[in-house]
């Protein structure tokens, strides 16, 4: 019997393939993906579109990949049965690039037109693919974009990692403004708070109460925010919040 037979009930054979790494040589490993390869080219004229051979082949010459840290091969395991792979399979090989630092091939796969619902997750890996390649101006105009299209918290201190020291206090001065500015109602009290506009987080809770629907946890860290900081009236409404919706929900 080899790795390649149809005894793999479960796929059990890929898994112990791609941490077999610190077991077998490299040349050992690559005699593997050929016998999957040789699968492969064996299956494939038959039942495309449902081939358990061709699906299982390509899976073996990924856990191979896996098991060297090669991205061109792991590419292949992909492009192999999917010329054309789609935005979740670009994804699956650059943060495959990614964990085997090889930015440059990440990169390559993050050109080019994506489907609008992937692009906040392209963006992202296009953000870990500048910082891993050291592309210091590319990463700070990306994360410049990123913060004007959202000027939330989390995007203000990614963007404050990198900034240069001279632009730093401005940025920060002008954050509650910007915060402001945030459509989404509850990441702009989240941002306000974060930022220690409490004043203005007050101002927005209460006057926008109707149309709050938190998380309950978050309410709790809220009203911990406004009694640290005496705002009582606004502590207060986070409690009635959290009380209407236990209420509503019926819980105990």
């Amino acid at each position: 019997m080899t790795i390649c037979d149809n005894d793999n009930g479960c796929a059990v054979w890929d898994g112990l393939i791609a941490k077999s790494g610190g077991l077998l040589t490299k040349d050992e490993l690559l005699q593997i993906s050929g016998l999957f390869e040789n699968a492969f080219k064996q299956a494939a004229p038959f039942k495309r579109g449902d081939n358990y051979g061709a699906v299982k082949a390509a899976l073996g010459i990924k856990a191979v990949a896996q098991a060297l840290g090669d991205a061109n091969m792991f590419e292949s395991s992909v492009l192999i049965s999917s010329p054309r792979p789609n935005e979740s399979q670009k994804q699956n090989i650059i943060e495959f690039c990614l964990s085997v630092n090889d930015g440059e091939s990440a990169l390559k796969w993050l050109q080019g037109t994506w489907d609008k619902r992937f692009e906040s997750k392209r963006l992202s890996l296009l953000d870990a693919t500048y910082k891993l390649l050291g592309r210091h101006q590319e990463l700070l105009e990306l994360r410049r974009e990123a913060y004007q299209l959202s000027p939330d918290h989390l995007r203000l201190k990614a963007l404050l990692e990198i900034l240069p020291e001279n632009e730093k206090p401005a940025m920060e001065a002008q954050a509650i403004i910007n915060a402001l500015k945030i459509s989404h109602l509850q990441l702009r009290i989240n941002t306000l708070i974060a930022c220690h506009g409490i004043t203005e987080a007050k101002e927005q809770l209460l006057t926008h109460i109707a149309q709050l629907n938190v998380f309950y946890g978050t309410l709790l860290d809220w009203a911990e925010v406004f009694h640290q900081a005496q705002e009582h009236l606004a502590e207060a409404a986070c409690y009635r919040l959290l009380l209407e919706d236990i209420l509503a929900s019926g819980r105990s």
